[in-house]
């Protein structure tokens, strides 16, 4: 659906929400947690009225700032602020952005919540009702206090009924170029909610072979599926039994855990792709391009 939407609107569909441009655009939701927008001059009122039944039609959140948010909400959403007048003993930041599956009716407790879950002060920016970012300036302290995400997720369902993922960023020292940093995570948040929508934590590594396959040629990636999996390819169960085995770091105990499956019927099965394709998945390259043909079979088979 998106990609009609894409071919039939062209520049007027931004994928990704951006603040600064939130009142010259509509915003949507699609299923998968894609965020887009259309320029609201290339929307008739039927049009945006029909799009709002296709998809969840996103509000802005109006929260009041201090002074230090609003310093940073204009650095990062705001290219005419080039500069940010910040704490002087900053020394690094992390981003950890953040979405909720509907719209949270009351940010205040919301933002107060996920303070308290914070070991040490934080400073969170809402963008629209349903997303927004923690901006994590204590990586010095992390060690110390290491903070549960996997918890928080299941702390913030409980107590406000809706599913957050969050977006768990890089740690950066703090530089005048972390404004093209934070955007830069804010795409790999957008292409986790696509191509791992059924997690709820997402960290840069795991999000970065998909967004390296998607720039790859047709004819690249059809020939790695078909040079390394072979007949395998309607093997659907073989196939998502191998990618649990190289997801688990190559432990045939692990994986057989996370399958529910006895480990000698796991190996079996390991011995079995080793067999038909050649390629030997215990080991580093084999598995590394195993695993990039698998995720190419799942996800871009048609690009």
């Amino acid at each position: 659906m998106l990609d009609k939407l894409k071919t039939h609107y062209k520049d007027a569909l931004m994928i990704g929400f951006t603040p600064h441009l939130k009142e010259q655009y509509y915003w949507y939701l699609s299923e998968d947690g894609t965020t887009f927008g259309i320029d609201k001059k290339k929307l008739t009122d039927d049009q945006a009225s029909l799009l709002s039944t296709l998809f969840r039609h996103m509000e802005n959140q109006s929260t009041p700032m201090n002074e230090e948010q609003k310093a940073w909400f204009n650095y990062l959403y705001k290219p005419q602020h080039p500069s940010l007048t910040v704490n002087k003993t900053i020394q690094s930041v992390r981003f950890i952005h953040f979405q909720t599956n509907k719209p949270i009716s009351e940010p205040n407790e919301f933002s107060e919540a996920i303070h308290a879950m914070f070991p040490y002060d934080m400073i969170l920016l809402w963008e629209n009702d349903s997303q927004g970012v923690i901006i994590d300036t204590h990586i010095d302290q992390k060690e110390e206090f290491p903070i549960n995400f996997e918890e928080m997720s299941d702390t913030i369902t409980t107590d406000f009924y809706v599913t957050i993922r969050f977006f768990i960023g890089q740690v950066y020292s703090f530089h005048k170029e972390i404004q093209a940093d934070f955007h830069w995570e804010k795409l790999c948040f957008n292409k986790s909610l696509r191509f791992l929508s059924n997690r709820i934590i997402f960290k840069l590594h795991e999000i970065l072979p998909y967004m390296i396959l998607e720039e790859v040629d047709p004819a690249l990636k059809k020939k790695l599926t078909d040079s390394i999996l072979q007949e395998l390819q309607q093997d659907k169960e073989l196939l998502s039994t191998v990618k649990v085995f190289l997801e688990s770091n190559l432990n045939v105990s692990l994986a057989a855990k996370k399958l529910y499956m006895h480990r000698n019927s796991l190996q079996y099965r390991i011995d079995k792709f080793i067999e038909k394709t050649g390629v030997d998945i215990k080991h580093f390259q084999g598995a590394i391009t195993t695993y990039l043909a698998i995720i190419n079979h799942e996800q871009f088979l048609d690009s």
